[in-house]
């Protein structure tokens, strides 16, 4: 009996007790707001520090010290983040703050990724360097902020992160293979001849000569079988790696693929074909590991 008395004692003391009172609510609210707006400010001065300021890159071209700085940074405040008790019913309305995980991201990852730009231009790097240090610096990005892809922001920033990466291997790709290709004529024969289409038989113009497309299908040929391609030492990601190499092969079978069509096409009235193409173009995409 005594038990039951202390049971409901404790029970209506509970429901007696008053809720908090409006003006605790009020400044609670207010202190919450006033951290935000303090975070917040802090975020946009240190994206602007970034990007007004870029730091100088490392010989290697490897991530750069301060990527890798910001980005514990960002995983710090990532893993809070996920530890926290926001609900589902909330997360929407924390987003819009100044303390959203959409605003923490964009606000960290952005600025680093013009900072590594701005870098390659104040460094004065060539096309292939500075993708090259993009694709390290975007992959490193990627790579910490994958760990949190349960939630959609992250998640989608993963997908941006790819397509950067992407965008550059295509960079370092078109660079390579043009210099490999010019070294030899071939660019300079296959910008002719997509000038000179419309002109009548290709063997008839100036620059698409039966001599000077031997010519220059021999010095291919040569430089094909001396050929060592790149193994962008320098690229961290062995993706990356992998996926330039075999760029680079397939953009020299397609440039050889065209010059084998237009020599043999009876209407650019070529008659020493044999001559100038000494490989079929199954032989050139074996020889470069393409099948």
């Amino acid at each position: 009996a005594a038990a039951g008395e202390a049971a409901a004692t404790a029970t209506a003391t509970a429901t007696a007790t008053p809720p908090p009172a409006p003006s605790l609510v009020k400044v609670l609210g207010e202190c919450r707001a006033t951290a935000a707006s303090v975070f917040g400010s802090q975020m946009r001065q240190h994206s602007l520090n970034l990007t007004k300021a870029p730091p100088s890159f490392l010989g290697d071209l490897s991530t750069s010290p301060v990527t890798v700085e910001h980005l514990k940074r960002l995983t710090e405040l990532l893993q809070v983040y996920t530890d926290s008790m926001v609900s589902e019913e909330d997360t929407a309305e924390f987003n819009d703050t100044e303390t959203g995980i959409e605003t923490i991201m964009a606000s960290l990852l952005e600025p680093l990724l013009q900072t590594c730009r701005l870098s390659a231009e104040g460094g004065g790097l060539d096309a292939a360097d500075t993708a090259t240090l993009m694709i390290n610096n975007a992959t490193s990005m990627r790579n910490a902020v994958e760990v949190f892809t349960k939630n959609a922001t992250t998640k989608a920033w993963v997908g941006k992160l790819d397509a950067e990466v992407e965008t550059w291997v295509g960079v370092l790709v078109k660079h390579e293979a043009g210099r490999m290709l010019s070294d030899c004529g071939m660019a300079s024969l296959l910008e002719t001849a997509e000038v000179m289409k419309l002109h009548g038989a290709a063997s008839e113009q100036q620059g698409l000569e039966p001599g000077t497309v031997e010519q220059v299908m021999h010095a291919f040929y040569s430089s094909l079988f001396a050929l060592v391609m790149p193994s962008f030492e320098r690229l961290t990601p062995p993706t990356a790696r992998a996926a330039a190499r075999k760029a680079i092969a397939l953009q020299i079978v397609a440039a050889h693929d065209s010059v084998n069509t237009m020599v043999r096409d009876p209407a650019n009235k070529y008659t020493n074909a044999e001559a100038c193409l000494l490989h079929t173009p199954e032989q050139v995409r074996m020889l470069l590991d393409c099948d």
